[in-house]
């Protein structure tokens, strides 16, 4: 079998479009060269963008609390997110570390290490377990309550997605493309769903997430699933954007986000693809954008939320897919996912700040700095408070002022 590489999305494309010339043929002697000042200008056009020195916060934003949970990510590019479930906060360290928070206060109700494991998946919860993946393959089962071991099962690759469990099947996707239905009492295996990765892809999964007794599942290989939750039959595969080119860099069509999933419709993002709208019964296409991004989706005020490539936000009506407005001051500062909290868009970036943004103009309204180390995970968000943890373990949990 062919090993999966899976490449850091961070930086490399400027890097690989502009090292391209050092293969091209020379042209004649007499062709100008490109001049140093216009090396200077492409470089400049390729840095992220400067955040305004004189910003003023037209939004309060009340800090609850601020302190480090675990150790962090070192320089690995995990987007282990937080978890809520009503009052608690679980949280996932790449050491082997799984923290119960109270969600209001910040006090640690309990935590659990594991010793020589390499957590490489944020926390998912259902049939009251706790479930965690892990960079040899794992998924860990623990008890809600207590973080007592329920099972541990080895599947065939890295676990980078949330796993997810209902109505006692376990759900979890791994790495090299198969997807895994368990007993969620046992962790015995019901059915597996098994498709080679492309050989090159971005570095993260997207979670499987289960809706109506069907298992939705985005794949490296551009394509959407959905499979029947108990059996594990296709209930239908569509194509949400077909590789194109001659490189395995040029063909790479990831959907690394997470799909949005709403009573009628599922929305996915792609990389080199675009934003598209689907039924969920037939996966019939309402809608596509041609938007390329390497992350997840938020809704919110019958609009639809993406961060493309480039980190422009943008929002979508969600009924047709068409610009409602875009924001660039963010451009190339590789802002997470979005995220709609109470009307507003909230994003984290590469230099540790929290920027808030308005669901309705694109404004951006708040700027909170966190840390001076990347914010890679997207906020967690519950009905009045929102948390954000940055590479370095440094957690904050936030809610709107008065």
């Amino acid at each position: 079998m062919k090993h999966i590489i899976r490449v850091l999305i961070i930086g490399i494309l400027p890097i690989l479009v502009g090292g391209c010339s050092l293969f091209e043929e020379k042209p004649q002697e007499s062709a100008k060269k490109e001049t140093k000042e216009e090396k200077e200008d492409l470089t400049k056009r390729n840095e992220p963008s400067k955040l305004k020195k004189n910003f003023s916060s037209s939004l309060t934003v009340k800090t609850l609390w601020k302190k480090r949970l675990g150790s962090g990510l070192d320089d690995y590019y995990l987007k282990l997110r937080p978890t809520i479930e009503g009052q608690h906060l679980y949280i996932t360290d790449r050491n082997g570390d799984l923290f119960n928070v109270d969600l209001k206060s910040g006090k640690v109700h309990w935590k659990v290490k594991d010793k020589n494991v390499e957590y490489t998946s944020a926390a998912g919860l259902g049939d009251e377990m706790i479930l965690v993946g892990t960079g040899d393959g794992r998924l860990i089962a623990r008890e809600i309550e207590s973080g007592t071991l329920r099972w541990v099962v080895k599947t065939s690759s890295e676990i980078l997605a949330a796993p997810s469990a209902y109505k006692g099947i376990t759900v979890v996707r791994s790495a090299d493309g198969a997807v895994l239905a368990l007993d969620s009492k046992t962790g015995s295996e019901i059915w597996n769903y098994r498709r080679e990765a492309p050989r090159l892809t971005l570095r993260g999964n997207s979670r499987s997430l289960i809706s109506n007794n069907v298992v939705f599942s985005a794949l490296d290989n551009g394509r959407l699933l959905a499979l029947d939750l108990k059996l594990g039959n296709i209930v239908w595969n569509k194509a949400i954007t077909v590789p194109s080119g001659v490189t395995d860099l040029e063909r790479m069509v990831d959907l690394d986000g997470d799909p949005l999933i709403t009573d009628e419709f599922i929305y996915v993002s792609s990389f080199q693809g675009g934003v598209t709208a689907l039924s969920k019964v037939d996966g019939q296409i309402i809608w596509a954008r041609q938007i390329s991004s390497y992350n997840g989706l938020a809704r919110g005020d019958r609009k639809i939320f993406i961060v493309d490539e480039a980190s422009v936000i943008w929002a979508l009506n969600e009924e047709d897919g068409i610009s409602v407005w875009k924001q660039t001051e963010l451009e190339r500062r590789f802002v997470t996912d979005p995220v709609f909290f109470n009307n507003h868009i909230i994003v984290g970036d590469f230099e540790g700040y929290v920027h808030w943004l308005s669901a309705e103009t694109g404004e951006i309204v708040n700027r909170t700095r966190l840390d001076r180390n990347s914010i890679l995970a997207p906020a967690a968000v519950s009905d009045d408070i929102v948390v954000l943890r940055s590479s370095s373990g440094k957690t904050i949990a936030m809610t709107l002022g008065d």
